[in-house]
């Protein structure tokens, strides 16, 4: 059974919060997220899914004829570091498999041929061919169609997720194995990372080129994270790739400033991006939360949650929605009450309307905030940050409020009970009869619409939630190599901000697969529909991978005890899927009726049947796949 006291000692739990209201639910978020992973999740298992699906990939939505029916480098990544966090607690033999399916994957998806490097590029020679490309196919063959290539944060994520698997493994006696089978796919994303952090790229939302903040905010955290990870493997500090991991990572940590957009206090989501946005954008936010450790504290250099420039950035891209995004479900909210968030005020993506996650996502920043002035014990109000402070605590004044001041905890207090409201609000947008998370709601009518059961949405719960009850995840920061780094910083005009991909070079990795044996082989997958000239090469592709089951102790996860709850379309809005130019689609949501069907979705009846053991994967044609790491 999981003990909160027993996991403070691996994770940390900080200051017991009491609500100022009803605690937010459970939602099931384990249960709804494994239920979208394959082959064996409630939502995958069943067919057409059963025949195609690949063991560790994680769907965005499970809905085939949807825009979403893909595994997302990135969503992926964040949704696997959740369910380390969540397998730490309790150490269930499902997740692992979960885990060590998604690793075993990640290989294969690295060295598929895809259109981000079809073209003559150098970056193939510097990364191998697939570490910019934003989705796959779910049943492990490369997306062939349009879309915005290539896309920088996706590696990074995934060598966070990877790497804070290994946090654990390294303290269970797993050095070997991590060495062996995680180390060569991190240290690839790292070395893509310092070859090409400063070239333009797709930001996260897939939609524009330029210098996105949020890519370079997981950048430089993985960085870090893999100088204290190679320390910790016993890689020497000479190794060719940490020597230039260590050159870059302050260099990236100063250009952080050029982001910072004094004149109107707020980060520029994207610098240089070809479009009239006007830059304050969600993703911002995120960018915090996602890299958030409180060894950090309030550091304005990195823009953690608690520094004065994050919290002014927060408020500014607040005001965006609620003064001037044409949100109708913001109207009338008073100026101390959160309003409903979405990517950015000018966002028509399906309608441009709020986010469930980016709900979430402020509650967390909002939280994580909070607990690090309680571990600090003390906050400090500048002239950036007085605006969000006035906002809260309207005679607030510009000077340092210290934990033995009868202000500081009325202070914390404002904040935290902001993220709750945050939280609740966006909890408030999901209909009762459902736990089922979509994407977004309707900026007009506030029903839930876009794709159904959004993984991400889960995971975005998931962390928020477990901030707002004072759990939090292990730190990465620490001290060490992350620690010594950090202190290196530069004055901006020092920055050196040129691409190393000129002058450095390394051999692909040489991927390990541990043994695994396979049992009951799965029935391979029926043949791919055609499309136009991509067909030959997807059916190449797939050819690389089968599956097949092994044994395991059977238990069954389920992150609450509870059922998954049985999927309702009552109240909820659909929308159609025509794409844009960036492969998305982009209409505004229309209502389904409640009689009609869900798209695609197989029915949730029984969590106790969910998970019928794990899948691995098996390499058909293992000699050609190494020759072609090798080579």
């Amino acid at each position: 059974m999981f003990s909160l006291a027993a996991f403070a000692i691996f994770v940390g739990v900080a200051a017991t919060y009491e609500f100022p209201g009803p605690a937010p639910p459970d939602r099931n978020v384990g249960a709804q997220i494994v239920a979208n992973i394959g082959p064996n999740g409630l939502r995958t298992s069943a067919q057409p899914y059963a025949d195609i699906i690949v063991p560790g990939a994680v769907v965005a939505a499970p809905y085939l004829e949807d825009v979403y029916n893909y595994t997302w480098t990135r969503d992926a990544a964040l949704t696997l570091q959740y369910l380390v966090e969540l397998y730490e607690r309790d150490l269930n033999q499902q997740l692992k498999n979960i885990i060590e399916e998604y690793r075993y994957l990640q290989p294969i998806l690295m060295n598929l041929d895809t259109p981000a490097f079809h073209r003559p590029s150098p970056m193939v020679f510097e990364t191998g061919e697939t570490l910019g490309e934003a989705k796959y196919n779910v049943d492990g063959t490369p997306y062939l169609g349009d879309w915005c290539r290539p896309q920088g944060d996706g590696p990074a994520s995934r060598a966070n997720a990877l790497m804070r698997y290994a946090q654990w493994a390294l303290d269970n006696n797993e050095r070997e194995y991590i060495r062996h089978y995680h180390w060569p796919i991190i240290r690839n994303d790292l070395n893509f990372i310092v070859s090409w952090w400063n070239e333009s790229m797709c930001d996260l939302w897939e939609e524009t080129q330029g210098y996105s903040f949020y890519t370079r905010m997981v950048q430089y955290k993985a960085l870090l994270f893999g100088l204290n990870i190679a320390k910790d493997l016993g890689v020497s500090d000479d190794n060719p790739s940490v020597v230039k991991w260590v050159q870059i990572a302050p260099n990236m940590r100063c250009s952080f400033e050029s982001f910072w957009q004094p004149e109107y206090n707020h980060i520029i989501a994207n610098r240089e991006a070809p479009n009239d946005r006007t830059q304050m954008a969600m993703d911002t936010v995120l960018a915090s939360v996602h890299v958030f450790d409180p060894a950090q504290g309030c550091d304005p250099g990195v823009f953690t949650p608690c520094s004065d420039k994050a919290l002014r950035n927060f408020k500014r891209v607040e005001d965006e929605f609620r003064y001037y995004a044409e949100y109708k479900i913001n109207e009338g909210i008073p100026e101390d009450k959160p309003v409903h968030l979405g990517r950015y005020a000018e966002d028509d993506y399906k309608g441009g309307n709020p986010w469930y996650l980016l709900m979430f996502g402020a509650a967390e920043f909002l939280f994580d905030a909070a607990i690090v002035w309680d571990q600090l014990g003390k906050i400090e109000v500048t002239e950036i940050s007085l605006p969000f402070f006035q906002q809260h605590v309207g005679n607030i004044t510009v000077g340092m409020y210290s934990a033995e001041d009868e202000e500081f905890d009325f202070i914390v207090e404002k904040v935290r009970n902001y993220g709750y409201q945050y939280l609740m609000l966006g909890n408030s947008m999901i209909p009762a009869h459902s736990d089922g998370i979509n994407e977004q709601y309707s900026r007009d009518t506030g029903k839930p619409c876009s794709v159904r059961h959004l993984t991400w949405s889960y995971t975005a719960y998931g962390t928020a939630r477990d901030r707002a009850f004072g759990i939090l995840d292990r730190p990465w920061f620490a001290s060490g190599p992350a620690q010594d780094s950090a202190d290196q910083i530069k004055p901006q005009d020092q920055c050196d901000l040129g691409s190393l991909a000129s002058d450095f070079n390394w051999d692909n990795p040489e991927f390990g697969y541990p043994p695994l044996v396979a049992k009951e082989k799965k029935p391979s997958s029926p043949p791919l529909e055609k499309e136009d000239t991509q067909d030959d090469d997807r059916l190449k592709a797939r050819s690389m991978v089968t599956t097949s089951k092994v044994e395991n102790d059977s238990s069954d996860y389920n992150a609450t005890g509870g059922e998954v709850p049985e999927a309702s379309t009552a109240d909820v809005e659909d929308t159609a899927t025509e794409e844009n130019g960036s492969g998305e689609a982009t209409t505004s949501c229309t209502t389904i009726s409640p009689s009609e069907p869900t798209p695609s979705e197989p029915k949730v009846e029984d969590a106790g049947t969910a998970f019928l053991g794990p899948s691995v994967v098996v390499l058909t044609c293992a000699i050609g796949l190494a020759a072609a790491f090798l080579t």
